[in-house]
């Protein structure tokens, strides 16, 4: 066993008692995203992450879509932050310990965004009509 996979494999107990259902989300905007764009079942033949872009695309077709490691991200975060409607889907954050200290850096910063961590990926999101920022661990299912 890698690693990284035994490191995987110790973060999702935690994951699993943090992670909370879409009943949870008092934001209307995150639980319209959630039901519109990571609950929808009309998958098409590709990957997972494909369809998950392809859905937000759908769901906010104004909003500027990037699918970044987390290293990318942070480097690139000033970015995100200065351009208003923005998405950006991180792949595979939990992959190492690095990673994950990337991830805790990013969304522990003082600026107004919203973050979703579903364990295997995650997605932040600029979105200039929230007050204040919003972090949630939440369950795909």
């Amino acid at each position: 066993m890698t690693k990284s996979a035994l490191y995987r494999i110790c973060q999702y107990p935690k994951y699993f008692f943090l992670a909370k259902g879409e009943f949870s989300l008092h934001s209307p905007f995150v639980f319209a995203f959630f039901t519109n764009v990571i609950k929808r079942k009309k998958y098409k033949k590709g990957s997972q992450n494909q369809q998950l872009i392809c859905n937000i695309k759908n769901y906010l077709p104004s909003y500027k879509i990037l699918n970044l490691s987390v290293t990318d991200t942070y480097s690139h975060f000033n970015d995100f932050i200065s351009t208003p409607c923005s998405v950006i889907v991180i792949d595979d954050f939990r992959l190492c310990r690095q990673n994950f200290l990337l991830w805790q850096k990013i969304i522990n910063t003082d600026c107004r965004f919203i973050s979703l961590d579903f364990f295997s990926f995650g997605i932040l999101i600029n979105n200039p009509d929230i007050r204040c920022k919003q972090n949630y661990i939440l369950k795909k299912h």
